[in-house]
């Protein structure tokens, strides 16, 4: 699969997740939905895992350490969204807000991962940041 086409996907599933998570706040205490989250996850984790078994292979000291660190910054993510909808922030100024870490992602890669910004991703980062602050403070 073309990684355009992934990133597509992702974007139209974050799209259902974040109104789907606002409509489950209203009607129900947040903190049921993380064993439910929980299960799910864990089932298609393991429908993942040994659906590609080639990947097993890869597995270092380095990469559970790395797994561990996403998964906790999963959750943390996950339980600041409920609360963001549960206290009454609107879709439309939320991911707004959350699309922000854009900007984050793109610094960090910068500095770390040695990927470069041209002239073209700081005016396309420039115009969404604008774009994204036009959102929020309507």
């Amino acid at each position: 699969m073309d990684w355009r086409t992934a990133a597509i996907i992702t974007m139209l599933a974050l799209g259902v997740y974040n109104i789907l998570v606002q409509m489950f706040v209203k009607e129900v205490d947040w903190r049921v939905m993380i064993p439910i989250v929980f299960v799910v996850s864990l089932a298609l984790l393991i429908y993942f895992f040994f659906s590609y078994p080639l990947f097993i292979d890869t597995v270092t000291p380095g990469s559970v350490l790395l797994a561990f660190s996403l998964a906790i910054i999963f959750v943390i993510s996950t339980v600041f969204t409920y609360l963001s909808y549960k206290e009454g922030g609107p879709i439309s100024a939320v991911v707004p807000i959350f699309s922000l870490s854009m900007f984050v992602s793109v610094l960090i890669s910068v500095a770390f991962l040695k990927e470069e910004m041209n002239l073209i991703t700081i005016a396309g980062m420039l115009f969404s940041f604008i774009g994204m602050v036009l959102l929020v403070y309507k």
